[in-house]
């Protein structure tokens, strides 16, 4: 696939795809931070990642400038990256994506996200989402979700997790939803903010 450089093709059983955008739909980093830890947690392998240069104006997100721990000067691009974790009880394996919300071509940066998902088996996805809210810390943090199939609704409101009503701008994570719904080979999506 143009845009993507896959360092490996791995073999997974009924994966699941977790995926969080850093940028607006991250406050407090609350969802690249799971997907963070859980790719640490469990020690998943990075297998591909989006090449940016396609989809980022890099006047509005900057590369870094870094120095590594010999004292050498690099530029950290923006990044979205692949992760796999197979279940050693080999049930369903995990697939992570995390990475920066593209400012750019969001219809063929969702082509590719859907693309590679479905090469690899995959047919679930949750986006994950943390938006800004005042909510005083007396209280529970609200969740609210979605689901293109009856069946996750009806888990999620089980779940109480209650579908938004909201209305407006989004984020790439919809527009990744929208073109997994699109897909004739995919079975189920879940979004969950």
């Amino acid at each position: 696939m143009e845009h993507l450089a896959v360092y490996e093709r791995p073999e997974l059983r009924d994966p699941v795809l977790v995926i969080a955008f850093g940028g607006w739909p991250d406050a407090g980093e609350g969802a690249t931070g799971v997907v963070r830890y859980l790719v640490r947690k469990l020690s998943a392998k990075k297998f591909a990642e989006v090449l940016p240069e396609e989809f980022y104006d890099f006047t509005q997100t900057r590369p870094q400038t870094l120095i590594s721990e010999e004292g050498w000067r690099y530029v950290n691009w923006p990044a979205n990256e692949f992760f796999f974790w197979k279940d050693r009880e080999g049930v369903r394996d995990c697939m992570f994506l995390v990475g920066v919300e593209p400012n750019l071509k969001w219809r063929s940066f969702a082509s590719l996200v859907v693309g590679l998902a479905e090469q690899c088996g995959c047919k679930t996805v949750f986006h994950l989402g943390a938006l800004l809210d005042a909510v005083p810390h007396t209280r529970a943090v609200r969740l609210t979700g979605s689901a293109n199939k009856p069946e996750w609704r009806s888990r999620l409101e089980a779940l109480k997790v209650h579908s938004s009503n909201y209305q407006g701008p989004t984020g790439v994570s919809s527009a990744v939803s929208d073109t997994w719904a699109r897909c004739a080979s995919v079975s189920i999506s879940c979004t969950a903010c």
